[in-house]
């Protein structure tokens, strides 16, 4: 039995690729990774704008926070 088929191929290429909202497990929209981001740039602490967010966790948030996840939203 072939497993890498050319539709196995394209589904987990896709798996792979999809890192924002288009991902079926992502908590967060690509509206609310700007917001933290931009309550960064303003100064507010961590602490503070992760209270807002407490759906994920802390350090789930914390890689949103620094740019280590979701690296293809810009602010």
């Amino acid at each position: 039995m072939e497993v890498y088929t050319p539709e196995n191929k394209a589904y987990y290429l896709y798996k792979r690729n999809s890192t924002s909202e288009n991902n079926s497990h992502a908590i967060l929209t690509e509206q609310d990774v700007v917001n933290i981001r931009n309550r960064k740039k303003n100064g507010e602490k961590l602490a503070d704008v992760y209270k807002d967010y407490t759906c994920l966790k802390e350090g789930s948030f914390k890689n949103v926070w620094y740019g280590i996840s979701w690296k293809n939203v810009i602010v």
